[in-house]
């Protein structure tokens, strides 16, 4: 019996201990009428992060209990407005994003909760969502923007990490 099951764990092992294939981050946005701001969560695997950052900032701590009083969240707002912007009406400067929170998840996961500065009115909207895209090859990141009835699915690869949605949200 134990020669099953060192032979099990050492057939299961390499692939136990192998990082995944795939690497993910997702963004809900969502632009609000009454308070004319962006307000959204982006939503990534906690360790790729952690990885990220500790390439150029190896004291950088795991993120389990990481909030907004911490020393290292500056490095970390940092690194998420560095692969994460939005620019509105043709404007060079992205918006400015406030960071209200972040939360760590049992899964694996980190939520990071933002919100704008006011923007009055919006003829088109870029977003810009290149997070981990310089660390890991297979990067995929995904917007989901929505405001009222409209509502569009962003991805963003590699080469392909900046999308620009015209419309006229005034008129609505």
């Amino acid at each position: 019996m134990k020669i099953l099951v060192t032979l099990i764990l050492l057939v299961h092992l390499p692939l136990m201990s192998s990082a995944h294939d795939y690497y993910f981050a997702f963004a809900e946005v969502e632009y609000n009428e009454i308070s004319k701001r962006f307000e959204g969560t982006i939503i990534f695997t906690t360790h790729d992060l952690e990885k990220s950052i500790q390439k150029d900032h190896p004291q950088f701590p795991i993120m389990d209990a990481m909030t907004l009083a911490n020393p290292e969240f500056e490095i970390l707002k940092k690194s998420i407005l560095d692969g994460f912007f939005i620019q509105v009406n043709g404007q060079k400067e992205n918006i400015q994003l406030e960071i209200l929170g972040v939360e760590n998840f049992l899964t694996g996961t980190t939520n990071v909760y933002f919100e704008s500065d006011r923007i009055e009115s919006l003829g088109s909207v870029k977003f810009g969502f290149k997070l981990l895209m310089s660390d890991y090859d297979g990067q995929q990141n995904k917007i989901a923007f929505k405001y009222g009835d409209l509502k569009e699915t962003l991805y963003f690869m590699n080469r392909e990490n900046e999308q620009t949605l015209n419309f006229n949200i005034e008129s609505k």
